[in-house]
C-alpha cells in the first residue's frame, strides 16, 4: 500500500482554505491499511506531511493543523481563523456541538450590544485547562460539564 498516495488522496478531498487536522488524516490512513502495518504507518505520516509542506502542496498553520493554500494575485492567503475555531472548538465536521461562544462576542451576535470585541471567549470540551489561543484574540475556557447538542440548546435558550 502506498501511504503517500493515500494521504494525498485524503488531502485532495478538502477544498482550499479548509483546516485539515492530523488526527483525521491518521484515522483515514489507519482504516485503509492492514493490521500489521499500523505502527509503521503512524510514524511515516508526519514525514509525509512534512514532505508535502516542503513541496508546497499544504501549509502548516499550527502544530497538527494543515491547509491547502489559496494563491491570489497578491500572494498566499492565510487560513481563515474563524473556520479553524469553529472546527476545532465549536463543532466537528459531523455537526456535533463541542463548545459555544460566551462573553461580549455572544452579546454582539445576539444584538444586545454594539461593542465589537477583539477577544472571543469559547467554552469547550476540547481543552482541559484555560488557555490563550491565536496569541491575543481567542481565550479557551474548560467546561465543567460535558457539552452536547441538547445542553447547548438549553443553554442558548436562556439568551433568547
Amino acid at each position: 500500500m502506498n501511504i503517500c498516495k493515500t494521504v494525498l488522496d485524503y488531502i485532495d478531498q478538502y477544498p482550499e482554505d479548509e483546516p485539515i487536522f492530523i488526527e483525521d488524516i491518521k484515522k483515514y490512513v489507519i482504516e485503509k491499511c492492514e493490521e500489521e502495518e499500523k505502527e509503521s504507518v503512524l510514524k511515516n505520516i508526519n514525514v509525509i506531511l512534512n514532505r508535502f509542506k516542503n513541496n508546497g502542496i499544504i501549509r502548516a498553520e499550527y502544530k497538527g493543523v494543515y491547509y491547502k493554500p489559496i494563491i491570489s494575485m497578491f500572494g498566499e492567503v492565510p487560513l481563515d481563523t474563524n473556520k479553524l475555531r469553529k472546527l476545532k472548538y465549536l463543532e466537528d465536521r459531523d455537526g456535533n456541538i463541542k463548545g459555544y461562544i460566551i462573553g461580549t462576542k455572544l452579546f454582539n451576535m445576539l444584538g444586545l450590544t454594539t461593542l465589537v470585541p477583539n477577544v472571543t471567549d469559547i467554552v469547550t470540551n476540547e481543552c482541559k485547562y484555560h488557555k490563550q489561543y491565536d496569541k491575543r484574540s481567542t481565550f479557551i475556557v474548560y467546561s465543567f460539564y460535558f457539552i452536547n447538542d441538547s445542553q447547548f440548546l438549553m443553554t442558548m435558550s436562556l439568551f433568547y
